[in-house]
């Protein structure tokens, strides 16, 4: 995808399904993440969204399953990296939504 699409479509998608996680609406912020992903599949941040999309539903193996997808398109993304560790320890750490 080039740089342009992603800004304008990627992007503005990531920043809404961020705004539904924090709101609690996870119905719009799932339809948001799988259309990001759709859009741009092999980069990292709409995954790590739905790590914690299911994270914050209590599904703990769905949200590892993605944490560890979004590092598999991008190891420097630091974002993944932390919510992985957060939870597979088990800590209270704040959730980091890499965007």
């Amino acid at each position: 995808m080039d740089r342009y699409s992603l800004n304008s479509t990627y992007i503005p998608l990531l920043i809404t399904a961020k705004s539904c996680l924090e709101k609690r609406d996870f119905y719009l912020a799932n339809k948001k993440i799988l259309s990001a992903i759709q859009a741009c599949f092999d980069r990292p941040e709409a995954y790590n969204l739905l790590g914690i999309y299911y994270e914050l539903q209590g599904k703990r193996k769905e949200a590892i399953k993605y944490f560890r997808i979004s590092y598999f398109y991008d190891q420097s993304f630091v974002p993944a990296s932390i919510n992985l560790q957060r939870i597979v320890e088990n800590t209270n750490k704040e959730i980091d939504f890499g965007i």
